[in-house]
């Protein structure tokens, strides 16, 4: 998973959101994903304050990938692109009449017991869909780090 990158939404009430915002700016211990080695890139936190978290990332957070090259059969480009969201509650996107297909998937990932030699993890179901997102959201991998930095911190990149 080097170089992967991974933005999750949170919804909350208004204090956890405050919350986890503080701990990931200022955390006691360094975070890590897995490993100690596997440290996060910056920003860590993309920004604690979204009235639409699904909303945001389906309209405004920048992409690691470059957009295809593949143009419609009149020559121009897609304006959008399609991107794989994994959500714990069934999709609101797409029109009611025509909504996104989507898939159900059933992972053991929550944690029971921490305990050393009895950990144990019960399950949860995730859905996973394709969505269009706009293709000006996608550019080159080596820029993606500015453009984040850029995202989080639109007053500086002014």
């Amino acid at each position: 998973m080097a170089d992967a990158v991974f933005v999750v939404a949170v919804t909350a009430p208004d204090e956890t959101v405050e919350r986890l915002a503080h701990a990931l700016t200022r955390p006691h211990w360094a975070p890590y994903l897995g490993r100690r080695a596997c440290v996060p890139d910056e920003p860590f936190l993309l920004r604690p304050h979204v009235t639409d978290p699904e909303e945001e990332l389906r309209t405004r957070v920048p992409l690691s990938r470059t957009p295809p090259r593949t143009p419609h059969a009149d020559g121009q480009h897609t304006e959008t692109i399609t991107v794989e969201f994994l959500t714990e509650h069934p999709p609101s996107t797409g029109e009611p009449a025509n909504p996104a297909p989507t898939d159900v998937i059933d992972v053991n990932d929550v944690p029971v017991s921490f305990a050393p030699h009895g950990r144990s993890h019960t399950g949860r179901r995730i859905h996973r869909t394709q969505v269009p997102v706009p293709r000006s959201l996608a550019g080159p991998p080596h820029t993606l780090l500015q453009r984040l930095i850029e995202y989080a911190h639109p007053e500086e990149s002014a």
